[in-house]
């Protein structure tokens, strides 16, 4: 009974919720570019990653989602380049560099995929961005960035979902396409990050046939922040936080993680949500990561239900999956 009533809670808030929160992720730091199209183009390095969610494992028809992105710099050659100081007197055992390479403007590209399942509820969004880095102050960049996407969500209950007459015709298999822009900008340096950014931002009507009311995509926005904190030559110590608004719901993470070599991390996160129509729940998170030679990143989380949900849920479950293409330099990443 518990898990009829919290699929019924799922179905009424997807298809009669008027503010309706992005779908979650723990990771949000290794995969922010999901959250901010201001990142665009901020690595050194080619960007692709995918992570796979499975939320509260053991309840029938619980969430699952597929994250697919990608985002590279597009002017990365000249900004590899590196000015080359006169010759030294002969004699001399070495060239001298210039120990400030010259800070240019950076401009980036990136793209997303989303499969969201929810029970009965399928959403697909395909979208692209572009952003530009402003150097700003010493060792600061200001990025800002914008992005335009199509997505199509499906709602079927036939076979689930049934009156003593057979079925109700309003829940037969629709479709609906939606676009979606989002905008955002990002504060960074090699020690702190703030990203402002909004979603679903033309804030599409839909209709899934003549028998439903038309439910209004609400707007999302999110703010995200990262310290980092060097204790010595081999650990660095990393406190973030990410809030999510959307009108009358909210969802806030806050977490520390310690990173070895800028190659291995472990941490800790709580999430508190009043996201009634939305499946995000309070929650406790382990997250742990690994890079390897460079190229591989791969990141787990695991989510313990602290909220009333806890009662059929065995948790959820996170994977993410990245590679760096044309990473020439230390593995060390811009978001940590």
């Amino acid at each position: 009974m518990k898990r009829l009533l919290f699929l019924f809670v799922l179905l009424i808030g997807a298809t009669g919720a008027r503010a309706q929160l992005q779908v979650q992720l723990s990771q949000y730091q290794i995969n922010s570019y999901l959250y901010n199209p201001a990142i665009a183009g901020i690595e050194d390095f080619m960007d692709v990653k995918a992570t796979y969610r499975k939320q509260y494992t053991g309840i029938p028809n619980s969430p699952s989602t597929i994250f697919l992105t990608g985002h590279k710099a597009i002017n990365q050659k000249e900004l590899d380049k590196e000015d080359l100081g006169a010759l030294p007197m002969r004699g001399a055992s070495t060239i001298r560099f210039k120990t400030d390479v010259p800070r240019k403007i950076r401009h980036g590209v990136g793209g997303t995929m989303i499969s969201d399942n929810l029970g009965l509820l399928n959403r697909t969004m395909v979208s692209g961005g572009y952003a530009v880095h402003f150097p700003i102050a010493k060792k600061f960049y200001l990025s800002v960035g914008a992005s335009l996407g199509l997505g199509s969500v499906g709602f079927y209950a036939d076979g689930v979902v049934h009156n003593k007459d057979g079925g109700d015709a309003a829940y037969g298999g629709n479709r609906a396409v939606l676009p979606d822009a989002g905008l955002g900008a990002f504060l960074y340096s090699d020690k702190l990050y703030i990203g402002l950014s909004g979603s679903q931002l033309f804030m599409s009507k839909v209709n899934f046939n003549a028998n439903t009311n038309l439910n209004k995509v609400t707007a999302n926005y999110n703010l995200t922040a990262a310290y980092r904190i060097v204790l010595d030559d081999e650990f660095d110590f990393v406190p973030s936080g990410l809030l999510k608004y959307a009108k009358q719901s909210f969802a806030g993470d806050l977490g520390v993680k310690v990173r070895y070599r800028s190659n291995f991390y472990a941490g800790v996160a709580y999430r508190v949500a009043n996201a009634k129509i939305d499946y995000t729940s309070d929650a406790l998170t382990g997250l742990v990561g690994l890079t390897i030679n460079k190229t591989i990143d791969i990141g787990y989380a695991y989510d313990f239900t602290t909220s009333a949900l806890k009662a059929g849920s065995t948790g959820s479950h996170e994977i993410t999956l990245g590679v760096r293409l044309f990473n020439k330099k230390a593995p060390a990443s811009k978001l940590w």
